[in-house]
């Protein structure tokens, strides 16, 4: 006989890979009573790894998820790669440097490295939109023509600053220019004074990252794009062979 405890797994396991589903789905496919489907449920919305989408009935797991699932592989995968490099570039420029992947169309911050006199320090993983920040345009120039569609179509832009991107053509003009460059930038785009240079970090049948140097408009001018992009797509490439094996 299951516990409660194993059923509440079992609904959340079942959400994590068949995607939103309603309750008398979740009911039928894992043999249980819509009553206790419908309790578990509850628990997990209630504790913010679960939301209802009150149009269509359907539950669905949250970024939250996601977070713990990247928090336990960071320990032993691209982060742990990736940090030395990290700090050897905040070193080298003085600049916060930046790692991050796309999850439900939303760039991810998975770890930042600060400068010594840097004035905000955000430790945490942190959710940004992907069209508007260095980081998610790397990101989204790795993938395919079609994908960038679907995702242009599908995600609502909001301008944060004047320079903001939300016109869908010129936006995905900007995405094909960066994947032809190798790069993205994000000049006074989510806020007027920052610049942020990422370039992709695609792994062979894996996961998608981006790596970035980001920090006022006034010192990225004065180190210079090409300089920051040759030293991250150096880093890139060492991170894409030396942790093929990741997914």
């Amino acid at each position: 006989m299951m516990t409660s405890s194993r059923k509440v797994f079992d609904v959340l396991e079942y959400l994590s890979k068949q995607g939103p589903s309603r309750a008398i789905e979740i009911s039928r496919e894992l043999n249980l009573q819509k009553s206790s489907v419908h309790r578990f449920l509850n628990s997990l919305v209630e504790f913010g790894y679960v939301y209802k989408n009150d149009l269509s009935g359907q539950f669905g797991v949250t970024l939250k998820i996601v977070q713990l699932g990247l928090m336990v592989g960071n320990r032993i995968d691209m982060v742990s790669a990736a940090l030395p490099y990290m700090r050897q570039l905040v070193i080298a420029f003085n600049q916060t440097v930046g790692l991050g992947t796309l999850v439900d169309n939303s760039l991810l911050v998975l770890r930042r490295e600060y400068p010594r006199n840097a004035m905000t320090h955000i430790d945490m993983s942190q959710q940004l939109p992907a069209y508007c920040t260095g980081m998610g345009k790397a990101l989204l120039s790795a993938l395919t023509e079609q994908e960038l569609d679907d995702y242009i179509a599908s995600v609502p832009r909001t301008a944060f600053t004047v320079h903001t991107l939300v016109d869908g053509g010129a936006l995905k003009e900007n995405i094909l220019e960066a994947k032809r460059n190798g790069y993205a930038e994000d000049r006074g785009e989510i806020s007027d004074a920052l610049h942020c240079v990422s370039v992709p970090i695609a792994i062979p049948q894996g996961r998608i990252w981006s790596l970035s140097l980001s920090g006022h408009v006034g010192a990225i001018s004065e180190i210079g794009v090409p300089v920051i992009v040759e030293r991250l797509q150096g880093i890139a490439r060492r991170l894409t062979s030396g942790v093929s094996f990741l997914t």
